[in-house]
């Protein structure tokens, strides 16, 4: 933890009409690249996030001497922040939860994800999809991590043992991933991060340091290692699932909404998906990278419904299911706006890889902001979508 300017960790912009008043300010909660934050538990996410919008509501109300509401939109694992937040406001009784007037879930894992209870699946079998034992391998190689010299016997041997680990999974496990994107000539930002930070934690051996920064390194390697397979367990359907039975969201004046995106298999829907989904960006490296998640998913649940990351159901604030799973949760007002005709990645990025010539994703995002802000708006003023048509 450390302290760090409010105007580094927001980025801001607002939504104005045609005088330039701004009708919606929109605030990005920004951590810093590769920070732990990003992978914290949910719960102390929220804790931050808390603090941070506190202190951004304050700032603003004490500027322009008014009082503002706000929305929480929870992208991805962000959806289950944005429900932690909801619920710690309630628990402890936050003057800002008077203020919370609405929760998004943005093709957020409410229920979890397909894909991350692969990432945890316990047999070896060539029938588990590549991406599963990848991580068995990564959780194996970060668990078997020597961090430190318990006597200078050990020294070199902990020091080539690591080395030799790292190695060898960047190889075995890594290598298939990046020759698989190399047909589209890109750099695959997935790929690339993973193996930069290993890269990282092999400090070369020199006769001037003995390797004295290498049992450091491999220090932040497994704390960071820690911190990746920590946050991937809570985007388990048992993670989430149990998250719903300890947990209440509050009831009371807040309206919860959900947004879903769609992929496809090229290869099976293939006019469908180049005349109804023009933000799939077919020939892009997102596109090539995703098609197989999404593949996984199909594959274990027979649900095409997903986006590559998470199945529609799964996005979802399902008020029967959570009374259900937790008697305590009262019934909560919710609305599912619809699935979006782009992948999980084209819904907030321009593109999540870069690649040579550059692809960028169609969808139209700013759209999207504008239109989940009007129905919003309408819906906290009581404006229904009947009225709008008349």
């Amino acid at each position: 933890m450390k302290d760090e300017d409010l105007d580094k960790l927001l980025i801001a912009s607002s939504i104005d009409d045609h005088d330039q008043v701004p009708l919606v300010k929109l605030v990005y909660l920004f951590p810093e690249f590769l920070s732990l934050e990003t992978f914290i538990p949910c719960a102390k996410r929220a804790e931050i996030a808390i603090r941070r919008i506190e202190k951004f509501i304050n700032l603003i109300e004490m500027s322009e001497k008014t009082q503002y509401d706000f929305v929480i939109i929870g992208y991805s694992q962000g959806s289950a922040v944005a429900m932690e937040i909801a619920s710690q406001l309630k628990k402890y009784q936050s003057p800002l939860l008077e203020k919370l007037k609405a929760v998004v879930s943005y093709c957020g894992t409410v229920w979890g994800s397909d894909l991350a209870d692969v990432l945890f699946l316990d047999h070896e079998s060539t029938s588990t999809p590549l991406m599963g034992r990848q991580f068995k391998a990564f959780r194996q190689l970060i668990n078997n991590l020597e961090t430190e010299v318990k006597n200078p016997l050990d020294f070199f041997r902990g020091y080539y043992r690591n080395k030799k680990n790292i190695l060898g999974f960047i190889h075995e496990y890594l290598s298939d991933t990046e020759e698989g994107i190399k047909t589209a000539k890109a750099k695959a930002s997935v790929v690339y991060l993973m193996k930069m930070v290993m890269r990282m934690a092999l400090v070369e051996f020199k006769a001037l340091d003995f390797g004295l920064f290498h049992y450091e390194n491999m220090k932040k390697l497994k704390k960071f290692g820690e911190a990746v397979i920590a946050g991937a367990s809570e985007l388990t359907t048992e993670s989430m699932e149990n998250w719903h039975r300890t947990h209440i969201l509050p009831h009371e004046n807040i309206h919860y909404y959900n947004l879903s995106g769609v992929s496809g298999d090229i290869n099976v829907d293939k006019e469908y998906l180049k005349d109804s989904l023009a933000g799939m960006d077919l020939e892009s490296v997102d596109y090539e990278m995703l098609l197989n998640q999404f593949n996984i998913i199909y594959n274990q649940t027979g649900v095409a419904l997903n986006d590559s990351q998470v199945t529609i159901q799964r996005t979802r604030l399902w008020p029967e299911l959570s009374v259900l799973v937790n008697p305590s949760q009262p019934i909560y007002q919710t609305t599912f706006l619809g699935a979006l005709g782009t992948h999980h990645w084209g819904v907030t990025f321009d593109y999540f890889n870069a690649s040579t010539p550059k692809m960028i994703n169609s969808f139209k995002r700013p759209e999207l902001i504008l239109s989940l802000a009007q129905a919003i708006s309408l819906d906290l003023d009581k404006i229904g979508i009947e009225m709008i048509y008349k």
